[in-house]
């Protein structure tokens, strides 16, 4: 029996290519695709601060032209560490809502692993999610903008030269 020291992340996920139409072969995009493809679609989501209401079809459309936005922003280096299926972190600050759901969907469908938390907090809290995390970028949300810059700051600053803020 493995221990838990040899347990990764990357043994559990299917190995994909990201490309404009397919999503990865993982049980939660195998579920919100089936139910985009109902003949009769309800909203799937919600967002009433942003007065926003989308269906699971809409929905993941927003997601898969949002990966290909961070696709265009990643740094060669980061899509090539995806496609070797090398682990890597972005972090994601937004408040819960709309654009938080299309962005943690983007960052899973490149087949990378989604570190959230929340805009509330100071930079330095801020950042140290994201070195303990060893995130290569962080992706913010509107409302979110001008946190995200300044985290993107001090990290580039003190840890990663590298780091990248991507709205």
């Amino acid at each position: 029996m493995k221990d838990e020291q040899s347990w990764d992340r990357r043994n559990h996920v299917p190995k994909h290519e990201s490309l404009d139409h397919v999503l990865p072969a993982n049980p939660l995009f195998i579920r919100l695709l089936t139910l985009a493809h109902r003949p009769t679609q309800r909203p799937a989501i919600r967002d009433l601060n942003a007065g926003v209401e989308k269906t699971t079809a809409e929905l993941l459309s927003d997601a898969i032209n949002f990966r290909e936005v961070l696709r265009s922003e990643l740094r060669p280096e980061t899509l090539q560490a995806l496609r070797n299926g090398e682990e890597v972190f972005i972090s994601l600050l937004a408040p819960g809502g709309y654009e938080f759901t299309v962005g943690i969907l983007a960052i899973l469908g490149l087949g990378a692993a989604a570190s959230p938390f929340s805009p509330a907090q100071p930079v330095k809290e801020a950042s140290y999610y994201v070195n303990k995390a060893r995130s290569v970028a962080v992706v913010v949300s509107a409302s979110a903008r001008k946190i995200g810059q300044d985290l993107a700051a001090e990290i580039r600053r003190t840890t990663n030269p590298q780091f990248q803020c991507i709205s």
